[in-house]
């Protein structure tokens, strides 16, 4: 908690240069390109009573992707199983990056357009994802600023925190502390 509060006060009190944004934003352009996907889904997360039997999400989704592999198209059985409450049209997410998804979703933004997964279980339900297309952002040296200062803020807090350790001749291991620090 006092490292925390040191952290802020000092970051704060750092000034970053137009100059100094300037050179990091040169020297990392490829940071600062970000690849987006569209992406589709089929969300299945509770049992559903089809013609007077009861199905599992597993059998759900497992009944939606074989009506994809069938050929029926994919907004029609999103909009038939999909159990999503913000009735997205057709299971439309949106243009999305990679880290904004699931971790058992992550891959699908390698997936080749016009796919789909077969049903992947997770923590929230049975999901089923279309790849639509791709189109890579980048972010010019504006729209980076904010960010480049966050990160040449704490380059130099960590950078200070290590020599004063040396100073001071203070070995911490922090990772065998892990647990300790995580209280506060």
């Amino acid at each position: 908690m006092l490292e925390d509060k040191y952290k802020n006060f000092f970051q704060n009190k750092v000034e970053i240069g137009d100059r100094e944004l300037k050179e990091y934003y040169d020297m990392h352009r490829n940071d600062f390109i970000i690849n987006k996907t569209k992406l589709y889904q089929i969300w299945i997360k509770k049992s559903k009573n089809i013609n007077g039997k009861i199905f599992t999400p597993e059998e759900i989704s497992n009944i939606a992707y074989k009506e994809l592999e069938s050929g029926v198209p994919f907004k029609k059985v999103s909009d038939k199983y999909s159990q999503d409450e913000r009735n997205l049209d057709g299971g439309y997410l949106g243009y999305v990056e990679e880290k904004d998804l699931i971790k058992e979703l992550r891959y699908v933004v390698d997936l080749q357009e016009d796919s789909y997964t077969k049903p992947v279980k997770t923590d929230f339900g049975y999901f089923i994802v279309k790849v639509g297309s791709k189109q890579l952002q980048k972010n010019d040296f504006a729209d980076s600023k904010n960010k480049i200062v966050d990160i040449l803020r704490k380059e130099k807090f960590d950078n200070r925190e290590k020599m004063l350790l040396k100073e001071n001749k203070v070995n911490i291991n922090k990772a065998r502390y892990s647990r300790l620090y995580k209280l506060f």
